[in-house]
């Protein structure tokens, strides 16, 4: 394939989750992936998203996702990425009646 700089590709570019969130949550990645229309010369290695200290309840889609200047959204902006939840707790086993 031939490309020309200043021509636009669409790739599947994948997305990085970075950082801890808040105790006792836990991080469901919806999407591995997303599609974005990048400068054939330019196109991004991977989006990184900083989950640091996000609370359960958050949710990320892909028009929170911060783009390289010459990128757009390939796919629709309302696309879920991640959401947090609070992490389940199991209840202890009560002890064996002797």
């Amino acid at each position: 394939m031939t490309v020309q700089k200043g021509e636009n590709v669409l790739v599947d570019v994948p997305v990085h989750l970075v950082g801890e969130p808040a105790p006792s949550v836990v991080v469901n990645q919806e999407e591995m992936t997303i599609s974005l229309s990048a400068d054939a010369t330019n196109v991004p290695v991977r989006i990184d998203v900083d989950i640091t200290g996000r609370t359960a309840g958050q949710h990320i889609y892909a028009s929170d996702l911060v783009l390289p200047a010459d990128a757009a959204l390939g796919n629709e902006d309302i696309m879920l990425i991640a959401h947090l939840a609070e992490q389940a707790v199991e209840a202890e086993a009560a002890p064996a009646a002797e």
